[in-house]
Order: structure tokens, then C-alpha cells, then sequence
């Protein structure tokens, strides 16, 4: 075994006892060591390519509501079958169309208020 200030390291398995300042020991690997290491480098690099937060635009609110809208319809796509009774088909046409209007009455992804399913 091998010492220092804050750890003792353990030859054999390759595992080393690190010693906080509050006195508890933590069992530790060089590897643990070098990723914890790879980590904060990396964030520090993200955190100073990120100094400036981008706004959306009108066009990247549009983009969300349209894509927002498509999945909606398309979850209930399977309502206009032609297997489908008329009786659904039927509910389900206003909240289809109330979605493909979305677009003509909001272009703020955030004052939207989406159709109510019918049940």
C-alpha cells in the first residue's frame, strides 16, 4: 500500500481509500478518478459555449405548434377508418379540425389552448 495527504492506495486491487475532509472514507478507482475528470472538463466546455441563451423565434414557435398539432392528429387517425362507425367518425371531426385551424388562431407555442378530446 501506497500513502499520501488524503488517500492510501491498495497495490493489489488497484482500488485506493480516499479520505474526505469530514473524515469518511470513500473506496475509489483511477478510473472513477479519470472519468470524474473527463466530466468536468467537459461541462466546463459546454458551460462556456453556452454563455448565450438563444430566444425562439416566431418561426421556431410555428415549427413546435405545427409538430405538435401532427401528433396529435395522428394519434387519432385511426377515428376516419373506413371501418370506423360513423358515430366516432363524427365526434372526432370538430377536434380534427379545431387542430388544423391551431395554426390560424395561435402562433405563440405558449397562450395555445389545445381542443378537448371528445370522449
Amino acid at each position: 500500500m501506497e500513502g499520501s495527504n488524503n488517500h492510501i492506495q491498495n497495490t493489489k486491487t488497484g482500488f485506493y481509500e480516499f479520505v474526505r475532509s469530514d473524515g469518511t472514507v470513500e473506496l475509489r478507482s483511477r478510473k472513477y478518478d479519470e472519468l470524474v475528470s473527463e466530466i468536468e472538463i467537459r461541462n466546463a466546455e459546454i458551460q462556456a459555449s453556452n454563455t448565450e441563451f438563444i430566444q425562439p423565434d416566431a418561426a421556431d414557435d410555428l415549427r413546435w405548434l405545427r409538430g405538435e398539432r401532427d401528433r396529435k392528429l395522428i394519434e387519432c387517425d385511426w377515428t376516419q377508418g373506413a371501418d370506423v362507425p360513423d358515430n366516432i367518425k363524427l365526434a372526432w371531426q370538430p377536434y380534427r379540425q379545431s387542430l388544423r385551424d391551431i395554426t390560424n388562431t395561435y402562433s405563440n407555442m405558449l397562450d395555445v389552448v389545445w381542443p378537448e378530446k371528445p370522449e
